[in-house]
């Protein structure tokens, strides 16, 4: 599994001094990518997922649907590649939280899921925490940080979260009309 973060140039300073200097070290290192300005170029992450499907066979991407239509109409546009949908919900989320337990605990270790010794994945699944409704504690979903009081980042793990999502359902099936047109 290829694992890419970007982050704006802006923020590395602020996560560096939460992680005693590692983040600018990942940065230079080329475990994340910084991105000029402010806020993310997302014209960059479109880029660099461009040229992943250009070097690598992707076999699918999963995008949260609650605020990732945009970025899947953007990758789709250069890629031409289908987006498996998802999203956050207790009912979503259980699963993939589940499954990907059961693969961190696979024997022998690392038989299921590798990170070949991705520093940020590592850094990201120390700093996840679950939640769970009152009245069904088996339900569960990732708790997104307060990134204005903490310097835990957990973006990578929910990543890897629709991904083992998207890898249990599968694409969806194609559509009369993607299979045998559409007749007026």
């Amino acid at each position: 599994m290829l694992w890419r973060f970007w982050v704006p140039e802006s923020v590395t300073p602020i996560l560096s001094d939460y992680t005693n200097g590692r983040f600018e070290e990942w940065v230079r290192d080329g475990w994340v990518t910084e991105t000029e300005g402010d806020t993310i170029d997302y014209d960059r992450i479109y880029d660099d997922v461009a040229a992943d499907h250009n070097r690598y066979r992707i076999v699918d991407i999963t995008y949260d649907k609650w605020s990732g239509e945009p970025v899947r109409q953007a990758i789709t546009k250069r890629t031409r590649l289908k987006l498996v949908e998802s999203d956050t919900t207790y009912l979503r989320m259980t699963p993939p939280m589940s499954e990907l337990m059961r693969r961190l605990k696979a024997r022998p270790p690392g038989s299921e899921l590798a990170h070949f010794g991705n520093p940020v994945a590592l850094w990201m699944a120390d700093s996840i925490e679950k939640k769970s409704p009152r009245d069904d504690p088996d339900r569960m979903r990732p708790v997104k940080p307060d990134r204005d009081k903490t310097g835990k980042r957990i973006d990578g793990m929910v990543s890897l979260l629709l991904a083992v999502d998207g890898a249990m359902r599968g694409l969806p099936a194609p559509s009369v009309y993607e299979t045998q047109g559409m007749a007026l």
